[in-house]
């Protein structure tokens, strides 16, 4: 038994690395979401499936408020505290189903599958309460004022992945221009400010 089981010991230890190399490449280690190219690979089946069932896709664009004015003043520490906590805040308040990654910087990219764009905004608007509601302090014990601006869209019909990223990434810097803390969403037609 003692044989056999050192044996098995073996590959089975191979095979838990194997998956905890695998779930380290896909997440961003500092906010605990899944990085850009782990999000990429996830969003091209989740919309090649709403579109097959004709169900709703959205998509929202989500970036911090003066993230540089954080780090100059605070330091990159101070950054790295408000990047952890806004990811720790997605997940929690976010579906299991809810795709969530980051894309870069500061900005992170939620896809919400089977919302609607008003329900999108709704979550939107509900996340970008949460975000100004953050208590984190940075390491002298400072309290970090967070605000983001927020793009919603929703996925158009025969719209593939890239072109529903620019309309949530246009409607986020429609945000920021509109004073920054806010969610505009994109209509096929328009971009509106969500009351």
């Amino acid at each position: 038994v003692e044989i056999l089981g050192g044996e098995l010991a073996s590959p089975l230890r191979i095979v838990s690395l194997v998956e905890e190399s695998q779930r380290l490449a896909a997440v961003d280690p500092l906010t605990g979401v899944r990085n850009r190219r782990s999000l990429l690979e996830a969003l091209g089946p989740e919309l090649a499936r709403t579109s097959r069932q004709g169900a709703a896709m959205s998509l929202l664009l989500l970036d911090v408020d003066h993230f540089k004015a954080i780090n100059d003043r605070h330091g990159h520490a101070a950054g790295d505290v408000v990047l952890a906590g806004l990811g720790e805040l997605l997940r929690r308040e976010l579906r299991g189903v809810d795709l969530i990654g980051r894309w870069g910087g500061e900005e992170f990219v939620v896809a919400l599958p089977e919302l609607t764009l008003d329900d999108a905004a709704r979550v939107a608007e509900r996340l970008r309460q949460h975000i100004a509601a953050l208590s984190l302090d940075d390491a002298p014990g400072e309290r970090l004022g967070v605000t983001a601006s927020i793009g919603v869209a929703e996925q158009l019909p025969g719209e593939d992945l890239q072109a529903l990223i620019d309309r949530a990434d246009r409607a986020m810097y429609t945000a920021k221009s509109q004073g920054r803390d806010r969610v505009v969403a994109s209509s096929p037609s328009a971009l509106h400010a969500v009351a």
